[in-house]
């Protein structure tokens, strides 16, 4: 966890928004703590970490807005558990398991890579798989990171098994990595549904809006899995995008992404940076916007400890046999719950 640096925003909103951040910082010894959340210190660093990070101006000003509107530090507190519930959550664990690579029924196979995309392109149905399969052509059947060939596309494809063999890259079973995650609609498919699973993904989407500027309509449904939201990596590149331990961070070049992490190790063995390339003009490439709010996020969890809560909470969920009886595990209990459409006031 990082102290937050001083404050050099000019005067405004965000200065006064940012100051609170930083009197909250001071005095966290001195604040009651929520029965069940982050600490005080922690729930101070997130505030402003999220405005330091902020993806635009506007989701800077929108989120100080918030920061100025609480009355006391525990106000502040309930802000911060709130957005790490409903953003941080958003990347780093509510993305649900990977569905197991199946061919839709009446999809014919194809050993011509143009014979495969033509058909993906008149398939009317969006979902995982349609996803893997264009993202994998448009990504040349290699990880956007590690440059790993996919297995079973060498297998397939003659003339992808020689592209890797002049290339020497390794192999391994490539995955479609979500850069906001396919469970960010679960519970509200219905608009008559009114429960609290529903309530739970509208309000992330409200989240997202306010801070990057990213609308429900643009990934509502089968549109999650749109290719400006898909990126092929292989399993343990994909693990540490999808715990936020690793994120892309834009640079001036267009499609030119500087590789950065939570810890140096999982550099280790990949490239400082990596461009973004389509085999096909008609294959969209991953989304700066989406790229640049999941990069934001991961910033804030990792400098803050907000991703060591959200992982903590993860870790008890799986591993505690029984609920603790002194009310410790209540951060579990919500998580678990809150997947499954109930919530805790």
């Amino acid at each position: 966890m990082t102290a937050l640096p001083p404050n050099k925003f000019p005067p405004g909103i965000v200065h006064e928004a940012y100051a609170t951040c930083l009197d909250l910082q001071n005095r966290a010894m001195n604040v009651q703590q929520l029965k069940s959340g982050p600490t005080v210190l922690v729930c101070a660093r997130f505030l402003g970490y999220v405005i330091l990070e902020a993806p635009t101006t506007t989701g800077q000003e929108n989120f100080a807005r918030e920061v100025t509107s609480c009355q006391d530090g525990a106000t502040l507190c309930k802000l911060a558990k709130f957005y790490i519930d409903h953003f941080v959550r958003c990347f780093r664990a509510a993305k649900g398991r990977t569905p197991i690579p199946s061919e839709h029924p009446s999809r014919p196979s194809f050993d011509d890579i143009q014979e495969t995309l033509a058909y993906l392109l008149r398939e009317p149905t969006r979902n995982h798989q349609t996803a893997k399969s264009m993202a994998l052509i448009r990504d040349g059947y290699r990880c956007i990171v590690s440059g790993r060939y996919d297995f079973r596309s060498i297998m397939r494809f003659p003339t992808v098994r020689a592209a890797r063999e002049s290339s020497g890259a390794a192999i391994a079973s490539l995955k479609a990595a979500h850069i906001i995650g396919e469970s960010i609609n679960a519970g509200i498919s219905t608009i008559h549904d009114e429960s609290t699973t529903r309530h739970y993904a509208s309000t992330v989407w409200a989240v997202l809006d306010c801070f990057g500027g990213v609308f429900f309509e643009e990934l509502n449904g089968a549109d999650v899995h749109r290719l400006e939201n898909v990126m092929t990596m292989d399993p343990i590149v994909h693990d540490f995008f999808d715990s936020l331990d690793l994120w892309l961070e834009a640079t001036e070049t267009p499609n030119c992404y500087r590789l950065n992490a939570s810890d140096a190790t999982i550099l280790l063995d990949l490239p400082a940076t990596i461009t973004f390339t389509s085999t096909d003009p008609r294959l969209a490439l991953p989304s700066p916007r989406y790229l640049g709010i999941h990069a934001a996020c991961a910033r804030v969890a990792h400098l803050s400890a907000a991703g060591k809560y959200v992982e903590d909470m993860f870790r008890d969920l799986e591993e505690l046999p029984v609920l603790a009886s002194d009310g410790t595990s209540a951060d579990a209990l919500n998580l678990a719950l809150s997947r499954i459409g109930i919530s805790v006031k």
